[in-house]
């Protein structure tokens, strides 16, 4: 079964939440969220690429779009193939 984090606005996982949910669920990871202007944007990555890809692919989700994450949640979508 696969692993979603709702988390609130202005909130982060951390990276050993990360690797947690990541060693878990190790099919596919991915993020979504608004980006304040009424689009929705999602980003996602394979198993082949691994934790570090995971872990780059947060923290520049984190600083790109770090005002609409001040105010808006956003979800993690750890996969796990079935």
């Amino acid at each position: 079964m696969c692993l979603i984090a709702a988390v609130p606005a202005n909130t982060f996982l951390t990276p050993e939440e990360i690797r947690q949910g990541f060693t878990r669920n190790d099919d596919g990871f991915g993020i979504m969220f608004g980006d304040g202007e009424g689009n929705l944007v999602i980003r996602k990555t394979t198993a082949k690429k691994g934790i570090t890809e995971v872990l780059d692919i947060y923290e520049k989700i984190k600083t790109e779009y770090a005002e609409p994450l001040k105010t808006l949640p956003h979800a993690v979508h750890f996969r796990y193939k079935t």
